[in-house]
């Protein structure tokens, strides 16, 4: 899995400015210990010649957590996986933001994935990931606002939307939902779930979908170029 980050007892975590070159993986991932988690932020990471693992990993948390202004270059494989896995339930508790991020071409899957918790995908720009953009899997709710999503050109990958370990029957009933996304190329999303509205206390957290271009807005995301004793 490349090499993990151990953050515990903490009530602001910034992980930001990654570099990964030559097929380096880099894996920042927290674990819950008996404290009082507030919120984690991911941003701000280039990514180059990512190839295979995970880029970003966060699970086992009972917090908000926010992941923006990350820009991942070339072909990451599984970029970013929320939730560790189905026995840790405690992540039914997570509300995640991802926002303002550029997925270039290339990117295979996991943008994010979800398991568990709410996830609110906003103002994000991907395109022609690889196998799909947007995944889930333990009854995750997940709103989708201002996205704007270039599928590949294979026919099979233009879906934005893929549910795992359960059969439709399941699935049908979590909560996914697109609102004024952008969808390009013959990209489609699979909403379920019905005309859900967020609780009061997701509400709270919500980053309200830009009205401007997102290829705009997400045009500078990653790392800053500066010059020292300069301004950026």
């Amino acid at each position: 899995m490349g090499k993990h980050h151990f953050i515990p007892f903490f009530t602001l975590a910034l992980v930001f400015l990654v570099p990964v070159i030559l097929g380096r993986t880099f894996t920042a991932t927290t674990h819950n210990v008996e404290t009082d988690y507030q919120t984690i932020k991911v941003g701000t990471a280039k990514i180059a010649n990512q190839t295979d693992e995970y880029v970003f990993s966060l699970f086992y948390l009972d917090l908000d957590i926010d992941v923006r202004d990350v820009k991942y270059l070339i072909a990451p494989a599984m970029v970013i996986l929320l939730g560790a896995d189905p026995a840790h339930t405690q992540d039914k508790n997570m509300q995640v933001t991802v926002a303002f991020n550029k997925f270039g071409e290339g990117c295979v899957q996991r943008l994010p994935r979800c398991r568990y918790g709410f996830f609110q995908v906003v103002n994000n720009d991907y395109e022609k990931w690889i196998m799909y953009a947007i995944g889930g899997s333990n009854d995750p709710t997940i709103l989708s606002q201002g996205n704007r999503f270039l599928a590949p050109d294979v026919a099979k990958s233009k879906q934005v939307t893929q549910r795992h370990d359960a059969p439709e029957e399941e699935w049908k009933n979590w909560k996914w939902k697109s609102e004024n996304d952008v969808f390009l190329n013959g990209a489609f999303f699979v909403p379920s779930g019905g005309d859900f509205q967020p609780t009061p206390e997701q509400t709270a957290g919500l980053i309200p979908p830009c009205t401007e271009p997102v290829e705009a807005l997400t045009r500078d995301a990653g790392k800053l170029t500066c010059t020292p004793g300069q301004p950026c």
